[in-house]
């Protein structure tokens, strides 16, 4: 169920104000302090095996500790000039989830398994990273610091994942998707709730990116029909 295009355009959504998709809900937090004179991404590159994770300041790199079989980062945000990046490394045994601030690598706790992180936001000073654990479901979770949250999903059946996280007032909204494959439904978490997002017709949708207009919540992504993606 891994959607590893979208996760290698999150730390683009995370800058960019996304078109509704069809449903709002409640104000999230305003945008991160951004320097807008400047430009960032984040992402990854390979030297013959070794694997590393960066980010640019526009054409700037800098390089983010870790290398080795692999190591990615998926997410990117700047708060008040310290840059947070969210992604994964593998540690020869699991993919161990983890975030960076500016160039200090925290850990996150998984479930043993693999675990990835898809987004990550900033809340006075504190960062909240989404993502999934992965096993023998997909599990839909974030992190509040280094401490998970499971979100609400049939562990019977589902899988899940979250792709955006932004925070308002103290109120936790994440953008994802959940289904049993090959069926996957945009969805969006408020405080830990599921609710599922108007695709159509679509049996295959997901939310990639959340933004704030005028105090509204967005939500942006993608829906399949006839095999054919169409952004929403």
């Amino acid at each position: 169920m891994k959607q590893t295009a979208l996760a290698c355009l999150a730390a683009a959504a995370l800058l960019w104000l996304a078109p509704a998709c069809g449903k709002k809900s409640s104000p999230t937090q305003p945008a991160a302090e951004v320097d807008t004179s400047k430009v960032y991404v984040c992402g990854n590159f390979r030297i013959v095996s070794d694997w590393y994770a960066c980010y640019w300041r526009d054409t700037v790199r800098t390089m983010l500790p870790g290398a080795g079989r692999y190591i990615d980062t998926r997410c990117l945000n700047v708060v008040q000039g310290k840059v947070y990046t969210g992604g994964c490394y593998n540690n020869g045994s699991a993919t161990v989830p983890c975030y960076w601030e500016d160039t200090l690598r925290r850990d996150l706790p998984g479930s043993g398994g693999d675990a990835y992180v898809n987004s990550i936001t900033v809340d006075q000073g504190v960062a909240y990273c989404g993502g999934y654990l992965s096993g023998i479901r997909t599990v839909p979770c974030y992190w509040k610091g280094t401490a998970p949250t499971i979100l609400d999903f049939d562990s019977t059946s589902e899988n899940a994942q979250v792709n955006a996280i932004a925070i308002y007032n103290g109120a936790i909204f994440c953008g994802g998707s959940y289904g049993v494959s090959p069926t996957m439904y945009a969805c969006f978490w408020h405080n830990g709730q599921r609710h599922r997002m108007d695709s159509d017709t679509s049996k295959y949708s997901s939310v990639s990116s959340i933004a704030v207009d005028a105090g509204v919540a967005y939500y942006g992504g993608f829906y399949r029909i006839n095999d054919v993606l169409h952004p929403c």
